[in-house]
């Protein structure tokens, strides 16, 4: 995917998908993530039960997971697809895109590739020689 600054990107997910997401929600990750962003919120928004039946109030990283908070709960098919991408995020560097792993940063985690955990923290790229 090409490098489209944080603030589009976001103004993009609430405008294509306002549907299915709130237009005051927080969506706080990396540009590598931003096309499994997107491709999740493809697929919930062609899901039938996602007519009026799902509303996004945020979507994050934490703990090297992909998270998405919604106001209620949610079908189980909807439910399904979230966690298809969670999965999916826990080998995507949250940097590029690419193949990655869980790598600790400090005090918390990251999903990058070997590349990138060189390139953002040097210290940790020893955690590819495993």
């Amino acid at each position: 995917m090409a490098d489209i600054p944080h603030i589009t990107f976001v103004d993009e997910i609430k405008g294509q998908f306002k549907g299915i997401v709130r237009g005051t929600a927080s969506i706080e990750i990396i540009e590598g993530w931003h096309g499994l962003v997107k491709d999740m919120l493809v697929e919930i928004n062609q899901c039938p039960s996602a007519d009026k039946n799902i509303e996004i109030v945020q979507i994050k990283q934490k703990f090297a997971e992909l998270r998405v908070y919604t106001h209620k709960k949610v079908s189980s098919d909807i439910d399904d697809i979230m966690e298809k991408y969670k999965a999916k995020a826990l080998y995507t560097c949250e940097f590029c895109g690419e193949t990655g792993k869980e790598i600790p940063i400090g005090s918390w985690f990251c999903v990058a590739c070997e590349e990138c955990a060189a390139k953002n923290k040097p210290e940790f790229s020893s955690e590819y020689s495993d």
